[in-house]
């Protein structure tokens, strides 16, 4: 978030800023990565922490990834009712 202090009014006027970042940047590379989806800024709410997205690079679609045993990219649990659990329901 550093590099966008740097911007000076942008980084002071926004209301949200989100990090979006995988763990290993080799996982990039796989059809379906999961990245991490930091709020970095939140004036908006109290939420402030990490969230996982599950990334279909096929369709260009974001969900929420929530991590159960055995659970892996090829069969996420992903949020489809749009609650507000987390933190909000799935980015499209």
């Amino acid at each position: 978030m550093s590099d966008i202090m740097e911007t000076g009014k942008f980084a002071y006027n926004a209301n949200v800023i989100f990090l979006m970042y995988p763990d290993d940047p080799a996982d990039m590379i796989t059809p379906n990565p999961i990245l991490n989806l930091e709020y970095a800024k939140n004036k908006l709410s109290a939420f402030r922490d990490t969230q996982l997205l599950l990334f279909e690079r096929t369709k260009g679609l974001l969900s929420e990834f929530h991590y159960t045993p055995g659970n892996t990219p090829g069969n996420a649990n992903v949020n489809t009712t749009g609650s507000d659990m987390f933190g909000g329901g799935d980015l499209k």
